[in-house]
């Protein structure tokens, strides 16, 4: 199997004419692309397009804590509004729908894109609520504790394409996941071949079920089944220190993951680098042949991702 290579393309905002992002908590991607990001530290939403152009402010012109947030298909904003204990569903403007109440400091939200349904997650009472997408409440998956299905002050979640509930567990240093009827059926607990994951954060899954989770460390990815794949960003690789929060992958391929950076108030985006490239450079690390061959194709000006001599396995 090859490895999974990104590439920081972009950090925004970092620009005049552009919002100053205090303590930014979480990102969704909408169905357009577009990007929209929750600033905690302002009390608002902001709204970006896929290149990080800046198309406005979202505000339901009340005081909120916003923290989490999700879209749906009808274009339907879901805010996490932490300290009021409530969740918000408003329309593209901000105008505020409906708000479903008496959720202790909910933070993560996810959308099932074939029923609907809301699932948040609730920091202080150690579980995840769903409801329908009228609001109306359905049911409790877990309780506290560190046993399965059990939580410790979950934050973030989100729904695969099977269904799959996806939960980062943050006091149990771990991310659960759970079927559709919210019973338990395996975890990840390291961030590396050899480490522990540590505070999961963010999680976010692509267009072929892998999971992508956030920490104090990086931000890491997964096969389906939990099997570890890479790191996306690595604190002590890239000599900067980030506190990634939120995340969210696009549905194009090769995804873009987009992440929020809590304490440096940026927004950072990697893209995959294309499959094709990624065998190039392994196989010419590792074949001297190959590396050869390669020096002569340059020295012809031919592209070896190109050249019809060059077989990629």
């Amino acid at each position: 199997m090859f490895p999974n290579i990104y590439r920081e393309r972009l950090t925004f905002p970092n620009v005049p004419n552009r919002p100053r992002l205090r303590y930014p908590y979480d990102v969704t991607v909408c169905h357009n692309n577009d990007v929209i990001i929750t600033d905690n530290g302002n009390g608002v939403m902001h709204q970006f397009d896929q290149y990080s152009n800046y198309i406005g402010k979202i505000n339901p012109k009340m005081t909120i804590d916003p923290k989490g947030i999700a879209t749906t298909r009808r274009n339907k904003i879901i805010i996490s509004d932490c300290r009021n204990n409530r969740v918000l569903i408003t329309d593209v403007k901000g105008n505020i729908d409906r708000v479903i109440a008496n959720i202790q400091e909910p933070i993560g939200i996810a959308v099932c894109d074939d029923t609907g349904y809301i699932f948040v997650a609730s920091y202080a009472e150690h579980c995840i609520k769903s409801y329908n997408s009228q609001g109306r409440f359905l049911r409790v998956f877990g309780c506290h504790g560190d046993g399965h299905a059990q939580f410790n002050h979950p934050m973030f979640v989100v729904i695969n394409k099977n269904g799959q509930i996806i939960i980062s567990d943050n006091g149990n240093n771990r991310v659960q996941i759970l079927n559709s009827q919210g019973h338990y059926q395996f975890e990840i607990t390291s961030c590396d071949e050899n480490g522990k994951l540590t505070h999961p954060r963010g999680v976010a899954v692509d267009s072929k079920n892998n999971i992508y989770v956030s920490n104090d460390k990086g931000i890491h990815t997964y096969t389906e089944d939990g099997s570890y794949l890479s790191n996306i960003c690595n604190n002590k690789q890239s000599g900067i220190r980030r506190n990634f929060f939120g995340i969210a992958v696009t549905k194009e391929h090769p995804p873009r993951v987009v992440a929020v950076d809590h304490n440096n108030g940026s927004v950072t985006v990697y893209q995959r680098e294309e499959d094709d490239v990624i065998k190039i450079n392994v196989l010419q690390s590792c074949d001297p042949k190959f590396r050869r061959r390669r020096r002569l194709l340059s020295g012809c000006g031919s592209d070896v991702k190109n050249s019809k001599s060059c077989e990629i396995l």
